[in-house]
């Protein structure tokens, strides 16, 4: 439960709060490790349903950039638990700084939009891997689940009345 500080997309609730759920004396801390990169996809994966309702159309693959694109692995989980290819932008640390860069010459007219997306540069394309989809989908619908069922417990462990 990734929330360390409330849900913001695509359920707004300042008083939920992150925490590891089912735990075991054989619970590791690359377990602990792995489900927080889940966590944070199945939140996307949410974010994502959200977003293609309000777009009226399904999002066909995701471009990864930030400082977790770093990371093959939790690329793999994306593509994994989102069932779509995973786009790691090459140089991913330093996509915000070009975005603005882009963004800046077609304001000024020296690029159209259009060219833009050409000049990303992918460094690797992860594909969901079908064997996986079964366990994410079902975990996922735990995920959601947790969140609803919790809310009020939250509220109550959170909110200052």
């Amino acid at each position: 439960m990734p929330w360390l500080n409330g849900s913001i997309v695509p359920c707004e609730d300042p008083h939920v709060r992150g925490g590891f759920i089912n735990l075991s004396l054989g619970t590791t801390r690359n377990h602990l490790s792995r489900a927080v990169l889940e966590g944070l996809a199945y939140n996307n994966r949410w974010t994502r349903q959200a977003a293609e309702k309000f777009i009226g159309r399904r999002i066909e693959r995701l471009r990864f950039a930030g400082g977790g694109a770093l990371s093959d692995l939790w690329a793999q989980i994306h593509a994994d638990v989102l069932g779509v290819p995973i786009l790691q932008v090459d140089d991913p640390v330093n996509t915000t700084l070009r975005g603005t860069a882009l963004a800046a010459l077609a304001a000024l007219g020296h690029r159209s939009l259009a060219d833009i997306a050409n000049l990303v540069k992918i460094k690797k394309v992860y594909q969901p891997d079908e064997s996986t989809r079964e366990t994410y989908d079902r975990m996922y619908a735990r995920y959601r689940e947790l969140f609803k069922r919790n809310r009020k417990i939250f509220k109550a462990l959170n909110s200052q009345n």
